[in-house]
């Protein structure tokens, strides 16, 4: 699945997107899909961030990097799921009437012509 224009975020095969105010995600390895509340992605981007902190902080711990290549795919998913966490809030959570509002506002209307009128 490809998404034209939107901003998504992706760690190993993983990859995170927002849509209609949930977080889906898709793993490449074998095409498994979900969606989770933005507080449960936020909580997981919080996980990320206080494992680099405090790795970071101990340099003995720091070997479980690996090398800085590790280390750098996991900062750009910390900045990226935020921006995608405060993207699926500006969508609205789905449960909001509002939300449900906006959605059915833009979803595109279909006509059914009858074929006797589509001769004019």
């Amino acid at each position: 699945m490809y998404i034209v224009g939107a901003e998504t975020a992706k760690i190993g095969r993983v990859r995170f997107w927002a849509e209609r105010g949930l977080i889906h995600w898709e793993d490449a390895k074998d095409n498994s899909y979900g969606t989770q509340t933005v507080a449960s992605f936020l909580h997981k981007i919080n996980a990320f961030s206080e494992m680099m902190g405090n790795s970071l902080r101990k340099s003995k711990d720091r070997e479980w990097l690996g090398d800085d290549n590790l280390a750098q795919q996991i900062r750009n998913f910390i900045d990226d799921g935020a921006a995608i966490a405060k993207q699926a809030q500006v969508q609205g959570m789905p449960s909001d009437p509002s939300a449900v509002r906006d959605l059915a506002r833009r979803r595109p209307a279909s006509v059914v012509m009858p074929s006797s009128l589509a001769s004019f």
